[in-house]
């Protein structure tokens, strides 16, 4: 298996030294529900849609780093400042699927 790898907020977990050891992508999200309504002398319901929850993607990685404790913290600090975006949405690609973007945050 090739070493699967992610980009986000324009930079590579590779840059952090983060490797991923699994993704879990359902295949729809978290729940889908159809508004409908019944309509007196009219057979079945009239559809108003369909809601959509939000898609989760959890990702579990491992971080092996060696040396001064000082530059581990940094280093903590740098992937912090790049994972958070204040809840707005950014590009989010996995190396096993280039052709798809996603736009996450981190909750």
């Amino acid at each position: 298996m090739a070493e699967v790898y992610f980009t986000f907020n324009g930079k590579s977990s590779k840059d952090f030294g983060i490797e991923v050891r699994a993704i879990g992508r359902d295949v729809l999200p978290e729940f889908v529900s159809n508004d409908t309504e019944f309509v007196p002398g009219r057979p079945g319901n009239y559809s108003w849609g369909t809601n959509v929850g939000q898609y989760k993607i959890p990702v579990w990685v491992q971080w092996n780093r060696r040396g001064k404790f000082s530059d581990f913290r940094n280093l903590t600090r740098q992937i912090a400042a790049w994972l958070d975006t204040e809840g707005k949405p950014a590009p989010l690609i996995f190396s096993d699927e280039p052709d798809k973007t996603y736009y996450a945050y981190l909750v």
